[in-house]
């Protein structure tokens, strides 16, 4: 570049894509590998599945990295005292572990697997559509994830921030990214947002848990300069290991935005409507697998697409403490609730 040059930022590319890696051949029995592939193959080439997927060999980074193990062998792999031969089910199953290829019986740390089909020549259509279903769930999941650095609003446009009230106690604290919050059952899940766009502005707020599942837990329009400060969700005891909030701020049109075709479990199909740019469109084309038209426009002064943001907030679900929930006690020197927080 030449002397005394800038460079300013004019667009950035999200690419909704899992990366899959196959299981290892040298550790699993050729005719599991061949079942597993097959399902690969025929997940890759539908035209209609939900997804766009990218096959890996084994051993490569990936999103997922499968496996085809027993509770025996994860058992042994783990060091688990006094594991015995009847100690754990023998049967294997196909895991779909993470990108670290962690592997444990842990229920917080356990990977989602399934049964690997019965012997035989022919594939087996239940097992490849049901390995098809799992990896659905985990791209929207990933994929929504990876749109937590999007933003075209200006620092001054909102103030948004989390705060949690612990089983037990009468005050909300504020809740640090950096930290990944500890959350434990009967916790609540405090909102506070103030719009200062000068436009209208919704918020869809999502709840990623461990198993990629995706509630959404809050859902609110904000006319200019409105505030919003409402409980969200009470933590139960299914909330365990790894997880993540996810805040979804766009400015609005005349009707409330709906980010409820991203949830799970199940495929839900999104109406898409009108071609959208922006974030928007990128989040119906994840809510539909759609690969990306191409790059989310980062928005300025002269650009008609409308502004957007996605801020994530890491939790780490532990066991409750059996304290009183949250729910039942009111929080003390924080200001009277505002606004409303449907789901």
């Amino acid at each position: 570049m030449p002397k005394g040059a800038y460079v300013r930022l004019e667009q950035v590319s999200y690419p909704f894509e899992l990366t899959v890696a196959k299981p290892d051949p040298t550790t699993t029995d050729p005719a599991q590998v061949a079942a597993v592939n097959a399902a690969l193959d025929a997940i890759s080439s539908d035209t209609h599945a939900q997804l766009k997927l990218r096959v890996v060999e084994p051993g490569a980074q990936a999103d997922v990295k499968l496996a085809v193990l027993s509770d025996s062998q994860i058992a042994k792999i783990a060091g688990t005292t006094g594991v015995q031969a009847t100690s754990f089910d023998a049967t294997p199953k196909l895991w779909l572990l993470p990108s670290t290829g962690e592997v444990s019986l842990d229920p917080t740390h356990a990977a989602p697997s399934m049964p690997m089909p019965t012997s035989g020549a022919a594939p087996d259509a239940g097992f490849g559509k049901g390995l098809e279903n799992n990896l659905v769930t985990i791209f929207r999941a990933t994929g929504l994830s990876r749109l937590s650095d999007a933003n075209t609003f200006k620092p001054k446009d909102y103030a948004l921030s989390f705060g949690l009230q612990q089983a037990g106690s009468d005050a909300i604290e504020p809740m640090d990214a950096t930290t990944t919050p500890i959350i434990r059952e009967g916790d609540r899940l405090h909102i506070d947002l103030t719009n200062s766009t000068g436009k209208p502005l919704d918020v869809n707020v999502l709840y990623i848990d461990h198993d990629y599942g995706i509630t959404l837990i809050c859902q609110s329009h904000l006319a200019p300069g409105d505030h919003l400060f409402q409980p969200m969700a009470d933590i139960s005891n299914t909330d365990a290991g790894s997880e993540r909030i996810v805040a979804v701020l766009n400015e609005s049109g005349k009707d409330l935005t709906d980010l409820s075709f991203l949830t799970q479990p199940g495929l839900p199909v999104a109406t898409r409507g009108a071609d959208q740019g922006g974030l928007l469109g990128m989040l119906s084309d994840l809510g539909q697998g759609i690969p990306t038209r191409g790059p989310l426009l980062i928005a300025n002064s002269d650009t008609k697409t409308p502004r957007g943001a996605v801020v994530m907030m890491p939790v780490e679900g532990r066991p409750g403490t059996g304290a009183e929930p949250a729910s039942g006690i009111a929080p003390k020197g924080v200001p009277p609730a505002t606004g409303a927080c449907a789901a």
